[in-house]
């Protein structure tokens, strides 16, 4: 999937939520987030991606065509929000960015709301 993602310059949404997709096939998605020029909308919803946090946040920082992110029901909690917010404010094309149940309290919550005033392209 991500050696498609990578030569293929149609694909611009992908869905594989509830995929419970492994930690090395979810690693290999989210690397590929750095290198695609087309995908503009991708849902990791109910995958646990927990663990790939920190990668995922150098793909987000580095991304320039993600317009759409579900993250929903992840579980990344307030330890995998202190990796995500700096991808968060560096990217410059995110518009939505769903974090639905992710066991997220209130001192993550505030980072991300101070994130959103940096982050001037992201609506939702």
């Amino acid at each position: 999937l991500a050696a498609a993602l990578k030569v293929n310059s149609s694909i611009t949404e992908l869905d594989v939520s509830l995929d419970l997709l492994t930690f090395e096939a979810t690693k290999i998605l989210v690397d590929t987030l750095v290198t695609s020029s087309t995908l503009m909308t991708l849902a990791l919803s109910f995958n646990m991606v927990d663990d790939i946090v920190p990668d995922l946040a150098i793909s987000l920082s580095s991304n320039t065509t993600l317009t759409s992110f579900d993250l929903s029901f992840n579980d990344i909690q307030d330890h995998g929000m202190v990796h995500l917010i700096p991808g968060i404010e560096k990217n410059t094309t995110l518009t939505h960015l769903a974090l639905n149940d992710n066991g997220l309290r209130t001192p993550s919550m505030i980072v991300l709301s101070q994130c959103l005033r940096t982050n001037s392209t992201l609506l939702r």
